[in-house]
């Protein structure tokens, strides 16, 4: 019971130490700009939290070091990558989208890599490997709620919005699962780090907010629509999670649907099972003359 207590506290307290490092990242969000650059401005508090987030990781020898490669080639990492693939196509031909002179472009994209790479080495590198000694699955749900709670500081002060805090945090948790999934099944940070990077796109790369006056407040107004809704939004990560889950288990335990065997087969994913002839006897083997 003591041993059972004590492992408790253990994992409370790594789960402490998990938040107060993110809230810590997130105080580099406060250093003064000394860029004129907007988004390389932005990009370099980004870098700062993935270069302290990848020497924590690497210092410490967390699990998730495993994973600091290039995707392996896989019937999963294929999966994961097509996750990746359909993600940012969505995200790039999105209605809001829209393109920018070559400058403005590039330090843009410098800007959102920035992003994926900050965010991922402290939600996916850094929580994720700390936890994962208490199993996958404890990990990527404690990782990737912290992930959505984090993005709160956008809604601190007068821009305090209750359900638009609500529905960015739950989406990020959302999010932050997919996210730890792919790299699981990539076996590299790298899927989930131009993942997240080009699933921001619009935040780069949308149309002007050409609206004047205050802005609505979202009301709950009903409650159970409300949530409903933004729970409608998750569901499409879900599914894709639980897709690449499935995934994960039919590769571990070599069964594939029989459509796919000949596929699986032809890039050596599995080996064709040789059928060993039966035991003969020793009658068999010396027939009596007749």
């Amino acid at each position: 019971m003591a041993s059972v207590s004590l492992r408790g506290m253990r994992r409370l307290n790594d789960v402490v130490a998990v938040i107060g490092f993110s809230i810590g990242g997130l105080l580099l969000f406060y250093i003064p700009d000394f860029i004129p650059d907007d988004d390389l401005s932005s990009a370099f508090s980004y870098i700062l939290i993935a270069v302290i987030f990848f020497y924590v990781t690497w210092t410490y020898k967390l699990p998730s070091l495993a994973y600091f490669r290039l995707p392996e080639i896989s019937i999963p990492s294929m999966a994961g990558l097509g996750v990746v693939g359909l993600y940012s196509w969505m995200r790039i031909n999105s209605d809001y989208a829209i393109t920018k002179p070559l400058w403005p472009t590039i330090t843009g994209l410098v800007y959102l890599f920035a992003i994926g790479a900050g965010e991922e080495l402290l939600s996916r590198g850094f929580a994720f490997g700390v936890l994962r000694k208490y199993g996958a699955f404890f990990a990527v749900v404690v990782s990737s709620i912290i992930f959505g709670l984090m993005h709160l500081n956008v809604y601190l002060g007068d821009s305090w919005d209750p359900v638009r805090a609500y529905w960015h945090c739950l989406t990020a948790a959302g999010f932050g699962a997919l996210a730890a999934v792919v790299m699981i099944a990539c076996r590299s940070i790298l899927a989930p780090i131009v993942m997240h990077a080009l699933y921001d796109w619009t935040v780069v790369f949308s149309k002007p907010d050409t609206s004047t006056g205050p802005v609505e407040p979202w009301e709950f107004d009903p409650l159970w629509q409300t949530i409903k809704d933004s729970f409608a939004e998750v569901s499409i990560d879900m599914f894709f999670l639980f897709l690449l889950l499935s995934i994960i288990w039919m590769a571990r335990v070599r069964r594939f649907p029989k459509f796919f065997m000949p596929v699986a087969l032809r890039l050596g994913f599995v080996e064709e099972e040789k059928s060993t002839p039966p035991i003969r006897s020793r009658q068999d083997l010396n027939p009596i003359s007749s």
